[in-house]
């Protein structure tokens, strides 16, 4: 192909993208996406869709989009396949609304074996995924819903929903923009964007351990019914031998690096062991102290639970039980 005639299908194109420019109701980033786009083309092949010379030279009339929805080949679900997708479809939402995840999970299966150019189908049954925690597989589902249809708000909204549940925040704080963008009155998203803001500011950028919650733990040492629990155990001739096995196994073997070494460090086995010790230990003692009060034990767990923002909005349609597609 001659330098003229790509210059006259580069100008075809630059044309294109000048009257996509002009759509009303464009995402400010799809925006800035064509015009980095048409400067990227008229930089690399010295042309400019506005200028007369170029126009004279190169605009041959052609209307791209029109010759590409004359080629577009239409794949035509015959009616009574749609029918019975549909049909798994809809049972798949009544699952849903039933909390029954896993069989609307097969119902959205069987609707994408029929059907893999519906949208609506893979969003679905992105919501089921996430609801069975299978949040990597939920995400692989938005993002195939949004390959057929990139402007489907609810999927956007979804693919945050996964992303936050992902705990991949950045990613998240991008598909709820995509997803407000597309639905600006959907209050959901945007209490769900919050909540992905909150988790972004209060990331460790240095890679160093989270001690926020370190004076939650703090705080169980000024609880008197704590601490006098804790005597009590620790009075125990049980408890005792079992907190001097937890030190042992932790201390008791390392006299001198040198020693530690000789002892465990060629020996995976023997290290093993050492760990398993311990972590027997802790747990005699962690049920010994359930055993003698469970309701403290319960207001310590809450004290030291990490989860203490809210969690992502149940009032949105990304977070429904009937997906409502």
């Amino acid at each position: 192909m001659s330098l003229e005639a790509k210059r006259t299908l580069i100008y075809a194109f630059l044309k294109f993208l000048r009257d996509e420019l002009k759509q009303e109701n464009i995402a400010p980033d799809f925006k800035e996406s064509l015009e980095v786009a048409s400067q990227c083309l008229e930089s690399s092949y010295e042309i400019a869709v506005d200028d007369e010379i170029c126009k004279n030279n190169f605009d041959s009339g052609i209307d791209l989009l029109s010759i590409a929805e004359k080629s577009v080949i239409k794949k035509e679900l015959p009616a009574d396949l749609k029918e019975k997708a549909d049909k798994h479809k809809t049972e798949g939402n009544e699952l849903m609304r039933q909390e029954k995840f896993q069989e609307a999970l097969e119902q959205y299966n069987k609707a994408i074996e029929i059907d893999k150019s519906n949208a609506v189908y893979y969003c679905n049954r992105a919501a089921a995924y996430s609801k069975l925690s299978d949040f990597v597989s939920s995400i692989e589902d938005c993002k195939n819903a949004l390959k057929i249809d990139p402007s489907y708000g609810k999927a956007w909204g979804r693919l945050g929903l996964a992303l936050l549940s992902n705990n991949q925040f950045e990613e998240a704080y991008e598909a709820y923009n995509k997803a407000i963008q597309l639905e600006p009155n959907n209050e959901g998203y945007k209490q769900n964007l919050k909540i992905v803001e909150e988790k972004l500011k209060n990331t460790n950028p240095t890679g160093l351990p989270d001690m926020s919650q370190f004076g939650n733990m703090m705080s169980m040492f000024n609880n008197p019914q704590f601490m006098n629990m804790a005597t009590q155990l620790m009075s125990d001739p049980h408890m005792q031998n079992v907190m001097s096995n937890l030190v042992g196994s932790m201390f008791g073997g390392a006299q001198t690096g040198e020693q530690t070494s000789e002892a465990t460090g060629s020996n995976p086995e023997a290290q093993n062991a050492g760990f398993d010790s311990i972590l027997n230990s802790a747990q005699q003692w962690a049920q010994q102290m359930n055993q003698a009060n469970p309701d403290l034990i319960r207001q310590m767990r809450e004290r030291m639970n990490l989860g203490n923002n809210p969690g992502p909005s149940s009032s949105s349609n990304d977070q429904s039980k009937e997906p409502q597609n």
